[in-house]
């Protein structure tokens, strides 16, 4: 039989080996006591999971403790067939694994991708929740952990799955229309149900490119549900994210209030984020054409009221 030995990851830029026996383990550990300094990891660990604000605000929580509390998580999440759970844990996880910081990563491969395959729902449904660079990373990895026969099982059913999966992908903004509707739920546009207005908006937008319209159909998401702008860039990516905040209220005593921080948000866009403004147009154009609809003369009184204000923020554009 063949005898196989954990195998090393490397630290960027240095040549020293992470774990490499019993020896090698304890220096992982006292590692990643290391990372406390890295405060984008805990920040978005804390939006996240707000439930575990204090463990993870604890000073001397580390990147590792966080993956020790999402592991029982995770499992029970599998468990519960919980997609949306285990879309933020495996999402943050691929966050962390996706960055420069190879820390991140080796925290990433050793505090969670190796201890979830205990589960077996997990490693059943790898091919759905782990992406195929991440599989490819952290494969020697699991194969060290799991044996070579347990492994290649694991990989063939992974390749196999992920081909099927590939064949009917969706595109990004019929996956973007599926989680809004599914997370704004039971809330109404008028009479109608919420889908109807984000319809509306994403037909305006779409001329615009697919993009827009992953925007448009994301664009109440955050500020009627309980949906973080961290959440949409686990899942759609940083300039989709960006675009919702924009476009998402702040807090404030009155509309008036509201509405004047976004707009000076949206005064202030540049570059990509531009396209917040193309949404936020259709958004309005949208809203007034359903007022004209259903004869909501005091809305429509209100838009044309703030519409000075509106234009100006949207200059911009010229």
């Amino acid at each position: 039989m063949i005898q196989m030995r954990r195998p090393p990851i490397i630290l960027p830029n240095t040549n020293t080996r992470l774990f490499d026996g019993a020896q090698g383990g304890r220096r992982l550990f006292a590692h990643l006591l290391s990372l406390n300094s890295m405060s984008t990891w805990r920040r978005k660990a804390i939006e996240l999971f707000p439930d575990l604000r204090d463990a993870f605000q604890a000073a001397d929580t580390t990147i590792y403790d966080v993956f020790l509390d999402l592991l029982p998580r995770c499992r029970e999440a599998h468990e519960n067939e919980d997609n949306e759970e285990l879309q933020k844990i495996y999402g943050y996880v691929a966050w962390c694994a996706h960055q420069n910081n190879k820390d991140l990563w080796n925290a990433a491969g050793v505090g969670f991708y190796e201890h979830i395959i205990d589960c077996r729902q997990a490693v059943d449904q790898f091919h759905r929740w782990v992406e195929p660079d991440i599989f490819e990373d952290i494969s020697e990895l699991l194969e060290w952990a799991m044996g070579q026969t347990r492994f290649q099982k694991l990989k063939d059913g992974y390749e196999t799955k992920t081909e099927n999966m590939q064949k009917r992908d969706l595109t990004m903004m019929e996956e973007a229309r599926e989680f809004a509707v599914r997370r704004h739920g039971d809330q109404k546009y008028g009479d109608h149900p919420y889908s109807v207005h984000l319809d509306a908006v994403a037909r305006i937008s779409k001329d615009y490119g697919d993009t827009a319209g992953t925007i448009a159909y994301l664009h109440d998401v955050v500020e009627d549900t309980d949906v973080t702008v961290s959440e949409i860039e686990l899942k759609f990516g940083k300039l989709v994210a960006d675009c919702v905040a924009i476009l998402t209220d702040e807090p404030g005593k009155n509309r008036k209030e509201r509405k004047s921080k976004t707009y000076a948000k949206m005064a202030a866009v540049s570059g990509e984020t531009q396209i917040a403004l193309i949404v936020k147009a259709a958004d309005r154009l949208a809203n007034m054409r359903s007022c004209v609809a259903a004869n909501h003369q005091r809305l429509l009184s209100v838009y044309k009221k703030e519409h000075p204000v509106f234009r100006r923020s949207c200059l911009v554009l010229r």
